[in-house]
């Protein structure tokens, strides 16, 4: 980001000087730009969740970007707009303020399902479950107690609960998570079949619940299990997975799919950060929309896309010399871009972060036994409901 930020301060026409500031994590940017609002005196700009950008929206001071995008001198061409990937693109409209633009993103992760490729050819399959039921089938099929003490030693998933797996459950079973405006909740009915399905395998012993951080990662590296879902920045981590300091380099082949479905296609689910700006004076605000305008530019976005493994929201970015090179290197990144005609926003609404942690413990509660599946979907409603109504 600095050495971008850097290009950018020496190379623009306009003399535009970008200052960086570090806010922190993610959480302590926001409880540091709520502050600055609070104080009359926000940033220039800044790079948050859209979550974020529209509870900044509801205090009025976020600047939409619509009529800078259709500026005949400093805006976006029509063919510009057309290379930005349409989901990518309308991820960045906030259905609560007018279908207005509100924030541009440079670049975004996806979640997905990995597989051990020669778990799944020895089991007898050729490819990765297309449907839930076929998932459930290979699951079972998984847990096995290779070494005779009674035990077993493979399972077909490890759980690691995140809200934006259980958006996947929901999308690729035909459902959304809130209504086009933001204002109703709409899980209800495919949340609780994906908990049922949750409570069955870990009750038939064909799942579990990793219970240390990154024990997911770490167990599907050693061909411990079949499937984990998790966010495309993870590729590298499979590759070299680590515990206790000790380098453990998996010794299979493995690969990465869509969710399984049971809507007429498959579902990935995209996230990530946003740049917005805030209203400060016109020459700020155009001066940091150029900026925005030159960091998702093909090159840039390529460049940030790898530094943070998301994926370049402008279709030309893939066809640049830093992209085509990185493909070499990692066939699987590649691989994921095919997935991207199927891609599926998180919600652009105020309050997404406390549904999304409130949909994560939908699943600890099913998983470790806590709740049934009816009683955590109803709390997670309810939460959510409640989020929703403020």
């Amino acid at each position: 980001m600095l050495a971008l930020i850097s290009e950018f301060n020496t190379q623009n026409e306009w003399g535009i000087t970008v200052k960086p500031e570090y806010g922190g994590h993610y959480y302590d940017l926001h409880r540091k730009t709520l502050a600055a609002i609070a104080f009359g005196s926000p940033p220039e700009m800044t790079f948050t969740y859209h979550s974020r950008v529209a509870e900044y929206a509801q205090a009025d001071v976020i600047q939409p970007l619509d009529d800078y995008i259709a500026d005949e001198k400093y805006g976006l061409t029509e063919e510009e707009l057309q290379d930005y990937l349409p989901a990518f693109l309308a991820g960045d409209r906030y259905p609560a303020f007018d279908d207005e633009r509100l924030s541009l993103s440079s670049s975004l992760g996806m979640e997905a399902m990995y597989y051990n490729v020669e778990m799944l050819n020895e089991l007898g399959y050729e490819n990765p479950p297309a449907t839930w039921d076929e998932f459930k089938a290979m699951c079972m099929d998984a847990t096995q107690d290779t070494d005779g003490d009674g035990m077993n030693d493979t399972f077909g998933y490890a759980v690691s609960p995140n809200g934006s797996t259980f958006a996947g459950w929901v999308w690729s079973r035909g459902g959304e998570l809130v209504s086009k405006d933001g204002q109703s909740v709409m899980f209800q009915e495919q949340g609780l079949e994906a908990l049922a399905l949750l409570e069955d395998l870990i009750d038939s012993g064909y799942a579990y619940q990793a219970v240390v951080v990154d024990g997911d990662r770490l167990d599907f590296a050693q061909g411990k299990v079949l499937f984990i879902f998790d966010s495309l920045d993870g590729l590298r981590y499979y590759s070299v997975a680590t515990e206790e300091g000790t380098i453990v380099e998996p010794e299979f082949k493995w690969s990465i799919a869509p969710f399984p479905h049971e809507a007429a296609k498959p579902i990935v689910g995209m996230y990530g950060p946003t740049l917005c700006v805030f209203e400060t004076t016109p020459q700020t605000q155009l001066a940091g929309w150029l900026f925005i305008k030159w960091f998702t530019e093909p090159e840039q976005v390529a460049r940030w896309a790898i530094a943070a493994d998301h994926f370049p929201v402008r279709k030309s970015a893939i066809e640049t010399e830093t992209m085509q090179a990185y493909f070499v290197e990692n066939p699987l990144y590649e691989k994921a871009f095919g997935f991207l005609e199927h891609a599926r926003m998180q919600p652009a609404i105020t309050g997404w972060q406390g549904i999304h942690d409130a949909l994560r413990t939908a699943i600890v509660d099913v998983a470790s036994g806590q709740m049934s599946p009816e009683e955590a979907i109803y709390e997670a409603v309810g939460q959510a409901e409640g989020i929703l109504a403020e």
